[in-house]
């Protein structure tokens, strides 16, 4: 995501945890699915990434963060470039 965003929520406190990416360079969904534990509190996205490239997998993502009982921001900050 864009650096703000990792920046915004270690000011206010919360853990930022990196997610990698496969091999397409999309969010690994199996990592992400890796990391849900009761302290998530959301997922930080921008779109397009910093590769340019649009998440085609974003209903899945954002399915699991919410079963987790988080929140998910889409930053489209890049969107204009």
């Amino acid at each position: 995501a864009h650096g703000t965003n990792p920046a915004s929520a270690s000011v206010t406190g919360f853990d930022v945890v990196e997610v990698p990416s496969d091999s397409e360079g999309m969010v690994d969904l199996e990592a992400l699915k890796g990391l849900m534990d009761d302290t998530v509190a959301g997922l930080m996205l921008t779109n397009p990434n910093t590769l340019g490239i649009f998440e085609r997998h974003i209903l899945e993502l954002t399915e699991t963060i919410h079963k987790a009982g988080g929140l998910v921001y889409y930053d489209g900050a890049n969107a204009n470039a």
